[in-house]
């Protein structure tokens, strides 16, 4: 045999011991650097990150979906662990959990919001279960009620005045008219309908209102102003006004950290409840929903009788 035979020879067996790389082949490539990448990004970083941290770290080499999909499957495998009910999720690695800023996520006597919690571990990752109820009674609360996004109206049976070119807008929606006041104590938005119905939304969710005679004060005092600021001559006495609607409850008297959460239930009474984080507050909060349906006058009566009583 000849060199130039040889060599030929040689070269086609070679290739017939080298398979062709495949599709599979590439995912599996693709799949096998995305998962070294997300755990090499996370040491690099040094702290909890989050799928934008990824994405950035990425520089477009990754997709939303494969980076995802990757995390999903790291975190089922025990590489990542990932954070229960954050959003935006982040994620650390599972030798991070001692460290003091993630360690109160991990303790199997309280969360960082006090509720009993237990960590249970599985395939799909590490779960978080809070007792609730501990967690309501372990809660420091307010000692004072408040009310807040509350809901007033009032009849005026001929509203005028009312312009376009004066900040009030109209609605097709509601088919009304409303305007914003937003340089009072709270802000209001009055709501005009063609029927002479005029409502005005209080709001005052981050600074609610107490539930007693100087809150009530303060509260009048705003809704006199804007009747002064309206300029209307047919509208009635604040004290005449009806309170609608209010949220009635209390916050957490200390600040708290940690996932958010909102739960809405019935009570016995057929009205809504909640108990939600507050975030802006950093609080946790408990309300009612309720419909008084009963005029300012009523309400001041009703919490002299009470404060006299005690």
């Amino acid at each position: 045999m000849n060199v130039a035979s040889h060599q030929h020879t040689s070269t086609h067996n070679k290739g017939t011991r080298q398979r062709a790389m495949t599709k599979d082949d590439d995912t599996t490539m693709t799949t096998t650097t995305c998962r070294y990448f997300i755990l090499a990004h996370a040491k690099r970083l040094n702290r909890a990150l989050t799928y934008s941290d990824l994405l950035e770290g990425a520089e477009g080499r990754y997709t939303y979906g494969t980076l995802r999909n990757n995390v999903s499957t790291l975190i089922n495998d025990g590489e990542v662990f990932k954070f229960p009910k954050e959003n935006p999720a982040r994620f650390i690695l599972p030798g991070w959990k001692d460290r003091p800023e993630y360690r109160r996520w991990f303790q199997n006597d309280k969360n960082p919001m006090g509720g009993r919690v237990k960590v249970i571990e599985s395939k799909r990752g590490s779960m978080v279960r809070v007792d609730f109820v501990s967690f309501v009674e372990s809660l420091d609360w307010e000692g004072l009620c408040y009310v807040h996004d509350v809901r007033v109206e009032f009849d005026a049976v001929r509203v005028d005045g009312i312009r376009s070119s004066d900040g009030w807008l109209w609605s097709l929606r509601s088919h009304s008219w409303l305007r914003k006041f937003d340089d009072l104590e709270f802000p209001l938005t009055v709501q005009v309908y063609d029927t002479g119905r005029v409502q005005v939304a209080v709001k005052c969710s981050l600074k609610p209102i107490p539930f007693n005679f100087e809150g009530l004060t303060r509260l009048t005092s705003v809704l006199g102003e804007l009747k002064g600021r309206l300029g209307w001559s047919n509208v009635p006495n604040v004290a005449d006004w009806t309170v609608t609607i209010w949220h009635y409850g209390k916050d957490s008297k200390s600040e708290v950290s940690g996932a958010s959460f909102n739960v809405t239930f019935e009570t016995w009474s057929k009205t809504l409840a909640r108990i939600y984080t507050k975030l802006e507050l950093n609080k946790i909060r408990v309300e009612e929903i309720q419909s008084p349906r009963r005029t300012v006058q009523d309400l001041f009566e009703t919490i002299m009788n009470r404060e006299e009583s005690r």
